[in-house]
């Protein structure tokens, strides 16, 4: 008797749980493996509301030299061209990020909706490249930047020049998606409580029987 309420109790307190979590935010990625190697990047991807200035897809094997700035998954990377990379995305967003490779430092800056600078980033080295990067660093440095009113447009400055960084699995999340909120586990008190009124209650069924 004690086992099947002490389960009753259990499936209720889950199905509260899972009634009051909100759904975790799904993140769109872009890994660049479905463009062909030096492919100017611009429209290819405006059905997932993000548009490329100043980039080119470089395959490994191909174009890009992957001894030194190893994809971080599958072949393709985007890489500056004649100057900052730019990305315009549609509609704000939450959350935007990269894995990077780079040969000199790179800034990110993220802007809003009025074109008004929300942050910057550096990189953490001046150069992270696979064989002969800093003392210290690895390649597929994860930059990423959140704004609670929305990101919609972001350049990467590397070499003034181009062709100085690998950008991969570009990560973003589309503001006003619902982010994943923890929910805490009960207390060792909380549950010793609950399994003391399972008692109880067991006993008193049995004394009225």
């Amino acid at each position: 008797m004690f086992s099947r309420l002490h389960s009753g109790l259990s499936a209720g307190l889950l199905a509260t749980v899972l009634a009051i979590a909100p759904p975790a935010a799904r993140a769109a990625v872009i890994t660049f493996d479905d463009i062909p190697d030096f492919t100017s990047l611009t429209n290819q991807y405006a059905a997932q509301g993000i548009a490329f200035a100043n980039t080119t897809v470089l395959l490994a094997g191909m174009s890009l030299n992957e001894f030194e700035f190893p994809p971080h998954s599958g072949t393709g990377v985007a890489s500056d061209d004649g100057g900052a990379l730019s990305l315009v995305f549609s509609s704000p967003m939450a959350s935007v990020g990269a894995f990077f490779t780079y040969s000199t430092a790179l800034t990110l800056s993220f802007y809003g909706a009025a074109d008004e600078l929300l942050a910057t980033l550096s990189s953490a080295f001046g150069s992270n490249l696979a064989l002969s990067g800093i003392a210290g660093s690895a390649p597929n440095e994860w930059l990423q930047f959140a704004s609670p009113t929305g990101i919609s447009r972001v350049t990467i400055a590397g070499d003034v020049l181009g062709g100085s960084f690998a950008m991969d699995d570009l990560t973003f999340t589309a503001a006003g998606s619902p982010q994943p909120v923890p929910v805490p586990e009960p207390a060792p008190a909380s549950l010793l409580a609950l399994g003391l009124v399972a008692l109880a209650l067991t006993r008193r069924q049995a004394l009225r029987r």
